[in-house]
């Protein structure tokens, strides 16, 4: 594959789009695995535990101990007790078609460039990443408790997933979800409306520089 596509993956999710979340050249993320009744996915980005798809044991190769290793050090832990402040990525689908899908990577296996959204109050992430995982059923972003480095946490019908944080990317062109407040600046107990244009910024930035 190397043309995005905005298609939604159907349910239960087939192995095809499992490999829309590995990596092109990564050794250790070149296609999904199998641990303990999952099919795991990852590529350096964007990570998936999958409890349910038109699969089973005999579709995987076994995990790895290099691919556990980096991928059972992210923090899973964080999906247990967190609060309800799940917000479905369908509730904002026009606004993250309304360009062409971009394709997450270059030629050479790197992460391609791509606009950059402001997603809750502090999350930076690259549109390229935000329509790939608006494709997986039904899935909603968590937008509790965020840490500068903490990864975005999202579930979808059939398993949950990460995207992780990334530290180069420092401006956002369009943001979603954003907190909203009351004149006094006490915040509203629940988010009212999915988007929030930034005022003196532009609807697209630019392109943001390639990984390569």
């Amino acid at each position: 594959m190397t043309t995005a596509s905005k298609a939604p993956f159907p349910f239960p999710l087939q192995l095809g789009a499992l490999d829309w979340f590995c990596h092109p050249t990564d050794t250790d993320f070149l296609a999904p695995v199998w641990k303990d009744g999952q099919a795991l996915a990852g590529n350096g980005y964007t990570a998936l535990r999958v409890d349910r798809g038109y699969w089973d044991a005999r579709d995987f190769e076994p995990a790895s101990p290099a691919f556990l290793m980096r991928f059972e050090t992210l923090p899973w832990a964080r999906f247990h007790g967190i609060p309800d402040e799940w917000h479905k990525l369908d509730d904002i689908r026009g606004h993250l078609y309304r360009s062409a899908p971009t394709y997450p990577w270059t030629a050479k296996g790197k992460c391609a460039p791509s606009r950059v959204w402001r997603v809750g109050a502090t999350f930076l992430a690259r549109l390229s990443h935000l329509q790939l995982i608006a494709r997986l059923p039904r899935c909603e972003i968590h937008l509790g408790v965020m840490g500068p480095e903490a990864p975005l946490l999202f579930r979808f019908n059939g398993g949950l997933g990460m995207l992780a944080a990334d530290k180069k990317l420092t401006e956002a062109g369009f943001s979603v979800f954003q907190p909203q407040t009351y004149h006094d600046g006490t915040p509203v107990a629940k988010n009212q409306g999915p988007c929030v244009l930034p005022k003196k910024e532009p609807y697209w930035k630019a392109f943001e520089p390639t990984d390569a």
